[in-house]
């Protein structure tokens, strides 16, 4: 991995964007620890991936690693609250109940590659300015897209987002060259706690029934590419 400048007067570095957030001591173990090379489901797979929020442990290791293999802009603030051009993902913050009884949920957001998505229906390029992937990823391809933004008016998720310096729609893509190489997304292979899987979708939607027979609540089984498993007592609708 090269530590090229990102694409902006006065970016920084791969290196020095770790500096700043506090994870240069990982830089040496980068290829390693930061991007797994875990392989994923064999070709021919329709790919899904878990946000199981009962392990999450709020580290943002997953919204770091998204920035550095997308080359997104760095920025000082880990505590994000909304999608922007150069936040792709990020972890959401929020506390649920009422004192005594409250509990803080941690929910990592990212484009959810749905089954139908909006963002393609209502795209007037009919699907040469984005599509879904028969694999999963909902993906943009940017010399057809005419920047009508139909795409961020109609996704219910509030995903995709115009960058006006660079004049384009941004937003998270699976990671679609990794999986091609075999690859598992940056943010999957960074999480220490083994709160995002991915693999088969049906088999990933497995996982969620079972934890859904188990009374957690869930969300995306049938809708998304990516599911979420919520702890018990949480109502989904108000944290995706």
């Amino acid at each position: 991995m090269t530590d090229k400048k990102m694409d902006s007067p006065g970016a920084l570095t791969r290196r020095e964007f770790l500096a700043i957030t506090g994870a240069a001591g990982l830089v040496l173990t980068v290829p390693t620890w930061l991007f797994s090379n875990k392989a994923v489901a064999q070709n021919g797979a329709k790919y899904g991936a878990v946000v199981d929020t009962r392990k999450c442990v709020n580290c943002k290791a997953c919204q770091i690693s998204c920035k550095v293999w997308n080359e997104n802009e760095p920025d000082p603030f880990t505590r994000k609250t909304d999608f922007t051009a150069q936040t792709w993902t990020y972890v959401r913050e929020t506390e649920i109940g009422e004192f005594p009884k409250v509990k803080f949920v941690t929910t990592k957001r990212q484009c959810m590659h749905c089954e139908k998505p909006a963002c393609v229906e209502n795209c007037p390029m009919e699907g040469k300015a984005i599509h879904k992937e028969p694999d999963g990823p909902v993906i943009v391809t940017h010399e057809n897209c005419i920047k009508c933004q139909a795409c961020v008016e109609s996704c219910p998720y509030g995903v995709p987002r115009y960058d006006e310096k660079a004049d384009r729609i941004e937003k998270c893509i699976f990671c679609y060259e990794r999986l091609r190489a075999g690859l598992e997304p940056a943010c999957i292979g960074t999480c220490p706690a083994g709160a995002l899987r991915m693999g088969k979708l049906d088999d990933i939607a497995s996982i969620a029934r079972k934890a859904a027979s188990d009374g957690y609540p869930v969300y995306g089984i049938g809708d998304t590419s990516w599911i979420y498993i919520f702890p018990k007592g949480v109502d989904p609708k108000s944290l995706i």
